[in-house]
Order: C-alpha cells, then structure tokens, then sequence
C-alpha cells in the first residue's frame, strides 16, 4: 500500500466513520473503494501502512482509535516517504553495468579471442601472454567481477525496498550487517515515529526507539500540535536517511567504476596487444 492511499483513508476515516460500525469495518469499506486507486495501488498487505491500519482496526476503544487517526491525516507525509530518484538511477545505473559488462565478455570470449588466436597461430606468431592468460582464467576474472557487480545492483535494490517500508526489514541481515549504522538508525527512527500513535496497542515493538517515543509522549503530554512535530522528526529522519544511503551507494558507484574500468582497460589490452605484436613482425 502506497502512503497517498493510506493518507486518504485516514482523512476519510476520520470524518466518515459511521455511528454502527467499527474502526476495522470502516477502514476496510474505504480501503475497498475504486476510489483509492486514484491514491496509489494496494499491493499486498505486507507494507507498514497495511500493519498500521490493521493495527488501528484492532483498537478497542472507537475514541482512541479516531484520535490516531485523526493524527494520522494530519500527516500529510507521501512525498516525504518516496525513493528519492537519485537512489533509482543509481540503480539502473549499475544495471546497465551488469548487462554491458557480460556483452563485452561474451563478445571478447566467443567471437574475438578464439579467431585472433587462430590467426595469430596460422601466421606462427607468437600469442601474448596477457592474451592468453585472459583465455586461461577468463571464467575466474568473470566470476570475481561478477561477485562485486551483483552485490553492488543488491545492495541497491535493498535499499529501494527500505523505501517501501516493508514490514519486518528491521530484523532483515541486510540492514543488521549490511548497510551503515546511520542507514539502520534512521530507518528505526523513521519506523518508530509512524507507529507512535498505535505504539500502545502494538503487541511487537522490539526494534522501536524509545527514546523518541517518550520525547513524543512529553509533547502529547504538553498538548502540542502531535501530527505536525511527527512531521517534523520524519522529515529530519528521512533526510539523513537519504544522505547515509547516498554515502553508501557513492561507495558502492566508486566500486563498481573500478572494476568496470580494469574490465575495460584488460579488454582493451587483449584487443590491441596482439594486433600491435602483429605490426612489429611485420
């Protein structure tokens, strides 16, 4: 489920919830409508908007569940939680890598090497050693590029779905082990503040910041303006999430540009190496 859909559920929930019938009930007729579609698509119910509003359905009391939501279409928060396109160029960037990098290895390896071997060895002129070298081990050079080039379009593509906000990424080994603690601590920040008006009712809050939650309760306790600080906190969140991602993934871009242009350099040299011992025979 897409956060626009979501923010227009609350909003409608909020003012269209009927005398008969429960938070849940009407939650779902509204999800239900064609309506929605203009919002965004339900894909699936394992996304955090999907848990949030089945959580607010499962609220008891009618009052608190209305005074989440009520919190909650105040928000406003659907262009502050999207993928940044900056992240999805990356991404198709090093996509694009992938599928040259494999184009030019099975070129060199099927069509070019094999006919400038022969011919080197109809005209008995010596092979060069990098040449082949390159024929000997070219299934190795391929597999250790291969290691780096697919890690990297992962990692990549793990960090779109932190974008998502799927539920239980918080426990994924990626983002334990793999990404850095600033990336970790913002996405838990981040997941932590949405859930701060059901946080009562939610029966598995283990990876929740409570030192947010309790500077949230103080600010309820103060009757302050709620939605609009949990705006605030959400986009301070989201943009230094954005930034550890970036870092990660300029790490990532400047990697990848190594090997792909040792790949590149290595080709070239196999390429013209031979054709240059050629012109020296001559």
């Amino acid at each position: 489920m897409t956060w626009g859909r979501f923010g227009y559920i609350c909003r409608k929930a909020s003012i269209d919830c009927q005398e008969h019938e429960t938070v849940a009930v009407c939650l779902r007729r509204i999800g239900n409508e064609k309506a929605c579609n203009f919002y965004g698509k339900s894909e699936g119910g394992n996304s955090l908007p999907e848990k949030i509003l089945n959580s607010l359905g499962l609220i008891q009391d009618k009052t608190a569940a209305q005074a989440a939501i009520k919190i909650y279409k105040s928000l406003d928060i659907a262009k502050s939680l999207e993928a940044p396109m900056a992240l999805k160029r990356v991404i198709a960037y090093l996509g694009i890598v992938i599928c040259i990098f494999y184009l030019v290895v099975g070129v060199y390896t099927i069509r070019v090497a094999p006919k400038m071997i022969e011919s080197l060895s109809n005209m008995s002129i010596a092979i060069p050693n990098i040449v082949s070298l390159f024929q000997e081990y070219w299934i190795l050079f391929v597999i250790v590029n291969s290691v780096f080039l697919v890690a990297a379009l992962v990692i990549g593509l793990e960090i779109r779905r932190l974008f998502r906000f799927e539920v239980g990424v918080e426990d994924d080994l990626f983002l334990r082990y793999v990404f850095s603690r600033r990336v970790r601590d913002s996405y838990v920040r981040v997941s932590t503040i949405l859930q701060y008006p059901i946080f009562d009712y939610l029966q598995n809050g283990k990876k929740i910041d409570g030192e947010l939650i309790s500077h949230l309760k103080s600010i309820d306790s103060l009757n302050m303006d709620v939605a609009k600080e949990m705006k605030v906190l959400i986009d301070v969140e989201m943009n230094a999430l954005l930034c550890a991602c970036e870092r990660q993934m300029k790490v990532m871009s400047a990697i990848v540009a190594v090997f792909s242009i040792a790949a590149v350099f290595i080709f070239l040299l196999g390429a013209y190496l031979p054709l240059i011992h050629f012109g020296n025979t001559l």
